[in-house]
């Protein structure tokens, strides 16, 4: 998300999966946005062929101290 704010969460991107019926390879971007929560799904779409953008919220996403 934002590079100067760990907090607001991290995106994660897969690519390279399965073979879609037209030849693409698959893909995925997950949002996980910092929420103390285990994991909440607020949404789930495919903005074009075989290419997938879910963003959750979860405590995952949130940077921690050591």
């Amino acid at each position: 998300f934002d590079q100067t704010d760990p907090s607001l969460g991290v995106s994660v991107t897969y690519q390279f999966g399965q073979k879609c019926p037209n030849g693409k390879l698959r893909s995925a971007t997950i949002d996980v946005m910092c929420e103390n929560t285990k994991a909440t799904i607020d949404s789930a779409n495919e903005p074009t062929e075989c290419n997938y953008h879910l963003v959750v919220r979860s405590q995952h996403g949130c940077p921690k101290v050591l």
